[in-house]
């Protein structure tokens, strides 16, 4: 299923209007990533969204069902 959506995009007539995001380069690079995906947003990158995010996430250790 995720493969189909994947080549359905790929295939997409207007790739000026897609902006594929993969979760592992936003982990990875999260300011590289974020000042690509920022313009095609049409909002501007700043190094504070990133801080905000980190102020925001607590991991946590243990989860309990």
């Amino acid at each position: 299923m995720w493969v189909d959506s994947v080549k359905k995009v790929a295939a997409f007539p207007h790739q000026d209007t897609v902006f594929a995001l993969r979760y592992e380069d936003l982990s990875a690079s999260p300011a590289a990533t974020a000042s690509v995906g920022c313009p095609f947003l049409g909002i501007s990158f700043s190094a504070e969204m990133l801080a905000l995010m980190a102020r925001s996430y607590t991991p946590q250790s243990s989860l309990s069902y």
